[in-house]
């Protein structure tokens, strides 16, 4: 009978044991789950966070090994741009960040003056980089005017007049002044003219308007394409249409 009771025992042991530990593998096997699934989400929202962190300080941050367009646009202009929040405006001496892509090379600059610059930056095949300034200055009438630095950091000089297809260029625009005397006649300062380049924001090629008068036609005048080298007429417009700003 001893015998008996002493196997029962055991067996009822052994069984309790057995469903004790089924019952923790279960307790442990849900812990896991709900801890890998806290960490992975606590691991995704510090990840978002820190590429956030990041990409803010890319647009602020200066790498001096290599330039990016807002290194220039600060070397050219000789003075110090930030963000519109912590732009010192009391003394009237600011310039601020309208625009800032560095990714595609363009920053458009505005501050305590009318009009706004633009920069714009190109990759050049001798190792330079070429770097369009573009300046729009206005009282009473706007004013358009763009120049070309190869640049290596602060070392570099002008070239527009041999980066820019001049000739091309200036027989067309002549061209393109007769017809539009010839439709607009009633313009007053018919000999003042000027180039409009609207500088790149995505890939390389440019759009160059003709503004004839005191800013009174604007005209879309053709299209300059990029070789690394220098730029290029790469398509002419003919159609004497006024365009907007």
């Amino acid at each position: 009978m001893k015998g008996k009771i002493s196997l029962y025992s055991a067996m009822f042991f052994f069984l309790s044991a057995c469903g004790s530990e089924h019952e923790s593998k279960e307790n442990l096997d849900t812990d896991t789950q709900d801890s890998l699934s806290v960490d992975s989400s606590t691991n995704d929202t510090v990840i978002q966070d820190e590429l956030q962190m990041e990409s803010e300080e890319y647009l602020l941050t200066k790498d001096n090994s290599v330039w990016q367009i807002d290194n220039y646009a600060e070397s050219l202009l000789n003075h110090k741009i930030t963000t519109p929040e912590k732009a010192d405006r009391s003394g009237g001496d600011y310039l601020i960040y309208e625009t800032i892509d560095l990714k595609g090379g363009f920053v458009a600059v505005t501050g305590a003056f009318e009009g706004r610059h633009e920069f714009a930056l190109w990759r050049m095949k001798n190792g330079y980089d070429l770097i369009g300034w573009y300046t729009t200055g206005c009282g009473p009438v706007c004013a358009y005017d763009c120049k070309f630095y190869e640049r290596e950091g602060e070392q570099g000089a002008e070239i527009t007049e041999t980066i820019l297809p001049l000739d091309e260029m200036n027989a067309h625009r002549d061209k393109m002044i007769k017809l539009i005397l010839k439709k607009f006649p009633d313009i007053d300062y018919h000999n003042d003219y000027s180039y409009r380049f609207h500088l790149p924001r995505k890939g390389t090629s440019m759009e160059v308007d003709l503004v004839v008068g005191a800013d009174e036609v604007h005209v879309a005048l053709l299209k300059l394409g990029w070789n690394k080298s220098e730029f290029f007429v790469e398509k002419l417009y003919s159609e004497v249409k006024e365009i907007g700003y």
